[in-house]
C-alpha cells in the first residue's frame, strides 16, 4: 500500500485547535436570560474571537513563509499557554493597540521556544493592565530617548518628557493623566525615575530600563 500525504494544515487551523484546546472562557447560560446573553454577549465576543483568531493565523503564515515550522506548537505547552491567555485577555478589549500587542506577544512566543515563560505572562499582564497611552508612551520614550535625556551623559530624566509628550498629543496636557502613565510605567521598571532627587553616582544610561525594551520587543515584530 502506497503512502497517503495527508493535507498540511493552515495556521488557522492551527489556532482554532489551540484556542479549543487550552481555553473555555464563554460561559453558557440557560433560562429566560439565554436569549439576551447569547445576543448582547456571546455573540458579539464570538465575533470578536473570530477577528482575532484570524489576525493571528495570518501572522502564523508569515513565520511560516519565514522558514519556521509551526506545527511543533501545537503540542508546544508553553505556547498553549500563551495564546490561551492572550485570547482571555483579547476577549475584553476592543483596542486595536493592545490587540496588536497581545498578536505580536504570540508571535514571539512562538519563534522563541527557550524564553522564559513567567516573564512572558508578566508582560501579558502588562498588556491587560496598560491603555493603549501607556504603551504609546513607553515607545515614544524608548525611540526619542537619548533627546529627552539632553544628551547621553545626563544623570536623569528631565521634565523635556512631559513637553514632548504634550506637543503631540493634547490628551497629555492633563498632569495628572501624565504623571498616573509615568508613575505605572516606573512601578513596573520599566523606566528609570524621571525625578532629579538621585544620588551623586546614580546614572541611568537609558530612560527605558532593560526590562521595558524587553516588554517593548516582545509586543513587537518584524518580518
Amino acid at each position: 500500500m502506497s503512502d497517503i500525504e495527508l493535507p498540511k494544515r493552515t495556521a488557522k487551523d492551527l489556532v482554532h485547535r489551540t484556542v479549543k484546546a487550552g481555553m473555555s472562557a464563554i460561559p453558557f447560560v440557560g433560562g429566560p436570560a439565554a436569549e439576551f446573553f447569547d445576543y448582547f454577549i456571546r455573540s458579539p465576543i464570538l465575533k470578536r474571537q473570530d477577528e482575532f483568531v484570524s489576525k493571528l493565523a495570518l501572522g502564523l503564515d508569515r513565520l511560516q513563509k519565514n522558514q519556521i515550522d509551526i506545527e511543533i506548537l501545537h503540542n508546544n505547552q508553553k505556547f498553549v499557554t500563551i495564546v490561551s491567555q492572550a485570547m482571555v485577555i483579547s476577549l475584553r478589549n476592543h483596542r486595536k493597540e493592545k490587540l496588536e500587542a497581545l498578536q505580536n506577544a504570540i508571535l514571539n512566543s512562538a519563534i522563541s521556544n527557550d524564553s522564559d515563560i513567567d516573564l512572558e505572562l508578566m508582560f501579558l499582564n502588562y498588556i491587560d493592565i496598560f491603555t493603549p497611552s501607556h504603551l504609546e508612551v513607553l515607545d515614544y520614550l524608548n525611540t526619542n530617548e537619548f533627546d529627552l535625556k539632553g544628551g547621553s551623559w545626563s544623570k536623569y530624566i528631565n521634565e523635556k518628557i512631559y513637553e514632548a509628550l504634550n506637543s503631540i498629543k493634547p490628551k497629555y496636557s492633563d498632569i495628572n493623566y501624565f504623571n498616573v502613565i509615568m508613575k505605572d510605567l516606573m512601578d513596573r521598571e520599566l523606566i528609570n525615575p524621571m525625578t532629579r532627587n538621585v544620588p551623586e553616582e546614580t546614572f541611568y544610561a537609558t530612560v527605558v530600563t532593560n526590562m521595558g525594551k524587553k516588554f517593548i520587543n516582545y509586543i513587537t515584530i518584524s518580518y
